[in-house]
């Protein structure tokens, strides 16, 4: 919102209006020992911030009506999309490929300063999985604030990758603009 007070255009400043009455009408947070508060604006926000921390419990809103809205469908998908990840329960799981081997690297040489080589017309890379997020305290957190009743909840045990990049027989980045990924859970958790 600070970055559309920059702005002169008059699409900014629609954009800007937007911004403020959607703030203004968003989540209202209660803090302990308080009665609840309209959301703040970032500025005072920040201020407030620094001057003590907080502990928040979210109040929850009422549900919106179904409305069938296209753009409502396709907020809901993509909340779908993004919060079921692709699981593995073991390290094994993250191989793929014919050979499907693992290497840790916190254990080993970095694979590719041994100069493997790579079988006849085929091409030696490498998928360095850059971390990963284990899943059950994620949707514990998730649950917390998004209240899940239905008798057959979901168990989702294991890990989700949060990103990786796919490395050349030298280790560099291969020359291909799907050489790296980034998990949409890891993305989309923290703003859930």
């Amino acid at each position: 919102m600070l970055e559309l007070g920059f702005r002169s255009t008059q699409r900014s400043q629609k954009l800007k209006a937007k911004v403020e009455i959607f703030v203004a009408s968003t989540v209202k947070v209660k803090t302990k020992n308080e009665e609840p508060v309209q959301a703040q604006t970032e500025e005072s926000f920040i201020e407030t911030e620094r001057m003590k921390p907080v502990v928040k419990e979210y109040v929850r809103m009422k549900k919106p009506d179904v409305t069938n809205q296209p753009q409502n469908v396709l907020h809901a998908w993509t909340a779908l999309e993004v919060l079921s990840p692709r699981t593995f329960k073991r390290k094994s799981d993250f191989a793929t490929g014919p050979n499907k081997q693992i290497i840790l690297i916190s254990n080993s040489e970095l694979p590719w300063v041994k100069g493997e080589k790579s079988r006849k017309s085929k091409k030696i890379v490498y998928e360095i999985i850059l971390g990963s997020i284990s899943l059950p305290p994620a949707y514990e957190a998730l649950l917390n604030v998004f209240t899940d009743n239905r008798p057959d909840q979901c168990t989702n045990n294991g890990y989700a990758a949060i990103a990786s990049i796919i490395v050349d027989k030298a280790g560099r980045p291969i020359d291909d603009e799907a050489c790296y990924a980034i998990s949409s859970f890891a993305w989309g958790f923290p703003k859930a």
